[in-house]
């Protein structure tokens, strides 16, 4: 089953004409376009007809809508793209939706858990390791915790903060 990405959220009606103010997710907003097609978790597509800057906000205009009504009722609806449509991470980069799911061990082979997602509350992205007894544990993600990624074997070495010297 192919994983998407949640990429935009419309935020509200910009004019009379239809065109829509999204909250981007992506990197750059001022390559929107490129993804030619978003959708919806329900599978409702939104093909990209124009975008622009509007200062910072990202204003896009999609070929299924002529009006402020209709976006009104869109607001806070959440736009998706296959992660296949997502350009290669640069070395060492990784998206979040690709740890999602890896087993956490240590150097030692022994299973921690289940990466269940790379949150960040505003200090730096931390990993969401869901353990054996259900239990959820936070730890850095950064180079001291985080030894190798091995994606072949879904498999990351973590060495847990008490273990490291």
């Amino acid at each position: 089953m192919p994983r998407n990405i949640h990429l935009a959220t419309i935020l509200s009606a910009h004019g009379v004409r239809g065109w829509v103010k999204l909250f981007w997710h992506g990197a750059d907003p001022a390559r929107a376009a490129e993804y030619k097609t978003l959708h919806t978790k329900s599978g409702q597509t939104f093909e990209i007809e124009e975008t622009r800057m509007q200062g910072k906000a990202l204003v896009v205009k999609f070929k299924s809508i002529d009006d402020r009504t209709a976006v009104e009722k869109l607001q806070g609806t959440e736009l998706f793209v296959p992660r296949t449509a997502l350009p290669a991470p640069r070395e060492g980069e990784y998206y979040h939706i690709d740890l999602s799911g890896l087993a956490a061990q240590t150097p030692k082979g022994d299973h921690i858990g289940i990466i269940k997602s790379i949150p960040n509350f505003g200090a730096g992205d931390l990993l969401e390791i869901e353990k054996l007894n259900n239990e959820i544990e936070f730890l850095p993600f950064n180079e001291d915790v985080v030894q190798k990624i091995d994606f072949e074997n879904e498999i990351m070495i973590i060495v847990p903060p008490k273990m490291v010297e």
